[in-house]
């Protein structure tokens, strides 16, 4: 079952990171090692799907590599277009859910963590 993360926050067109630490049922690290799998999207109120980041295809880095098994990564909202490609700028000032799901190795799927995120809009222009 996934856990639910406290209500995050974030301000349109600021670099927005999300620390997780990632868990099997019992408690054990879940293994993000070579060949896993992370996705993490968020959805407005409506269900629609307005950001979407993956381990393979960018905006997710496992964090602890090296560790046995890894079991951390760090998902990253980007700031405005004008810096580096970024998404935030994108994002509507409102509510939103987002959920995180991995793959192990061995293909067991779970959903780790499910909740809330308010988008504020920023008083800056660009």
């Amino acid at each position: 079952m996934a856990a639910l993360h406290p209500p995050f926050a974030f301000t349109s067109g600021d670099t927005y990171p999300i620390y997780a630490c990632l868990h099997y049922a019992d408690g054990s690290p879940f293994n993000l090692g070579a060949g896993a799998v992370i996705e993490w999207e968020m959805q407005d109120c409506d269900g629609n799907v307005v950001l979407e980041l993956t381990l393979a295809g960018g905006g997710i880095i496992v964090t602890d590599p090296g560790d046995t098994p890894p079991n951390k990564c760090l998902i990253t909202i980007t700031p405005t277009p004008i810096l580096s490609g970024g998404q935030s700028a994108a994002i509507m000032p409102g509510k939103y859910k987002d959920q995180l799901r991995a793959i192990d190795p061995s293909g067991f799927v779970s959903t780790q963590a499910v909740g809330s995120i308010e988008v504020r809009k920023s008083f800056f222009t660009s």
